[in-house]
């Protein structure tokens, strides 16, 4: 079995990386526009998953320099750039706010891109699994498994924050909403500097592999 090309593995892990780091900084932009209710963000989405696809299609090129290969990261990095390109066509076929089949548009997306994400998580992981083969400590993959730790424990908050925000919609004064807004995006700010950090280290001891 022929032994995958490590220098290229590590190649679309940190462009995998980046990738996650991307959609990290697409889900706080959706909560700000949320907040701020900007009738832009249609046009900042578009534009963010643009890019995030022309990231994963550099990804995909990398697996494929030295050829196809059997191991789990090119089929995860291939998977993503399929389900992402899925994401942007059916994003220019929305309905509108008020359409009976909103709901579904809306559900598939989102399901769809919990999908891309879990991918790009389970990408990475086995990218990284591949680069430090070698290594008994598994120091990369330790990093990766403390960052999904830490979404995790701020999608848990997320959540709580809106049941919170849902139980008291109706009776908060406009003071006690603006609490809880500063609040929300305290907690944004405390998650991407906390993920900044996480993937500051990654990438940085990865790219000293490469070199």
């Amino acid at each position: 079995m022929p032994i995958p090309n490590h220098h290229c593995y590590e190649k679309s892990t940190t462009t995998e990386l980046v990738n996650h780091a991307m959609l990290l900084m697409y889900g706080c932009l959706t909560k700000m526009a949320y907040y701020s209710h900007n009738g832009h963000w249609f046009q900042v989405h578009v534009f963010l998953m643009s890019l995030f696809a022309i990231v994963n299609i550099i990804a995909f090129i990398f697996v494929f320099v030295e050829g196809w290969r059997t191991e789990a990261h090119p089929v995860l990095v291939c998977a993503v750039t399929f389900l992402t390109f899925i994401q942007i066509v059916v994003t220019f076929f929305r309905c509108g706010r008020s359409h009976e089949l909103r709901f579904i548009f809306n559900l598939f997306h989102r399901l769809n891109a919990l999908a891309i994400v879990c991918l790009i998580v389970a990408a990475v992981f086995t990218g990284l699994g591949c680069i430090e083969a070698a290594s008994p400590q598994h120091m990369l993959q330790k990093l990766m498994g403390g960052l999904v730790a830490w979404e995790f424990l701020f999608f848990i908050l997320q959540l709580a924050m809106s049941r919170w925000r849902k139980r008291d919609q109706d009776n908060c004064s406009d003071k006690a909403k603006n609490v809880q807004t500063v609040l929300q995006v305290a907690l944004l700010a405390f998650f991407s500097l906390g993920n900044g950090a996480f993937l500051v280290v990654l990438l940085e001891r990865v790219i000293n592999k490469e070199s």
